[in-house]
């Protein structure tokens, strides 16, 4: 599918390394998009080095951290985080003309890896139409081999894991802390393998239908998510095996080699030389490979095939300053309007 490519990443955290191998495989595999970082803070000298590595590299910075830690800290401590998410909630429901004012202020009671679904659609809401594509990916311990776009016919592409939500105890865990315990719709889900929310691709207008899925079903459950981390894959599970979505949902496994998810995997699936990248047995390369620090021994390979061409990567000329500072102002400009 031809067209421009978003990709978007969290990287909140102040001590967190750079996503090197992350921006080092998307300028190897030959990608032609724009990656934004979320991030706590801007550094235009974080920012420049994170260009050298991937040119169209940028950062915006759309919570007040400081804000973001005096809130938690005040909620947590007066143990006032679900009375304060009830109220947050019933204003949402009830109030039309507050409703756009609550959404901005929810990313303040969540976990990142819950806020950042807001704050990514408030970004791309302002921007759609300026891409044919958006990737929501994990940095950490992502990389890419060939370009996404080259498998994907449109909608929405998720990946699975090997594994049946009933056999990973933490996924069930998650969803019971959001739904309890006994609902149908939860007994269906046991079965069924676990989609992962590290790595989602689709179309502009699709993405932007999904996060709004997510955005509300998160304040729907305000009370029972509020500052806790991970529960974004319990929410992307039900919503996605649901029925009550219009999305142009495929599902993708790692027999396939779009987005492969290596948590649950023993690497049976792959062919067993890794020295030229993750393959396939049939010898084709897998797109994206989510998870491959679980295996140590295939990081360590996949890695060191980064950096052997890493110099070679940077030697070609950078996007002209002028061309890096307006977009990098420009997109600095939608983050600052939460």
């Amino acid at each position: 599918m031809p067209g421009r490519l978003l990709i978007l990443t969290a990287a909140f955290h102040p001590a967190h390394p750079l996503p090197t191998p992350f921006l080092q495989s998307a300028r190897q595999a030959g990608l032609q998009a724009d990656i934004v970082l979320l991030c706590h803070r801007r550094d235009s000298k974080v920012e420049q080095e994170l260009q050298r590595l991937y040119p169209r590299t940028y950062i915006i910075a759309p919570l007040r951290y400081g804000l973001l830690r005096a809130v938690r800290r005040i909620l947590v401590s007066t143990r006032l985080v679900k009375p304060v998410a009830r109220l947050a909630r019933a204003i949402w429901k009830n109030s039309g003309f507050l409703r756009k004012r609550i959404e901005a202020i929810v990313p303040y009671l969540l976990a990142i890896t819950l806020g950042r679904f807001f704050l990514t659609r408030s970004f791309l809401a302002a921007r759609a139409n300026e891409y044919s594509a958006v990737l929501l990916i994990d940095s950490r311990d992502v990389i890419f081999q060939r370009n996404p776009l080259e498998d994907f016919e449109g909608g929405v592409l998720a990946g699975v894991e090997n594994t049946a939500i009933e056999d990973q105890p933490r996924n069930c865990e998650w969803l019971e802390q959001i739904y309890g315990e006994s609902p149908k719709t939860l007994s269906e889900l046991w079965p069924r393998k676990v989609i992962c929310s590290g790595v989602t691709l689709g179309a502009a207008t699709q993405i932007l239908a999904y996060l709004d899925l997510m955005c509300d079903e998160f304040i729907e459950q305000l009370p029972q998510v509020a500052y806790t981390e991970y529960l974004d894959q319990a929410v992307h599970n039900k919503l996605l095996y649901g029925e009550s979505h219009d999305l142009d949902l495929q599902l993708t496994d790692n027999f396939q080699g779009s987005i492969v998810n290596l948590a649950t995997s023993d690497l049976s699936e792959f062919d067993a030389d890794w020295s030229g990248g993750l393959r396939l047995k049939n010898g084709r390369m897998v797109s994206i490979v989510h998870q491959y620090d679980r295996h140590p021994e295939l990081e360590r390979v996949l890695l060191a095939r980064l950096e052997s061409n890493l110099e070679s990567n940077l030697e070609s000329n950078l996007e002209s300053n002028k061309e890096q500072k307006a977009v990098a102002n420009a997109l600095a400009g939608v983050g600052s309007q939460l």
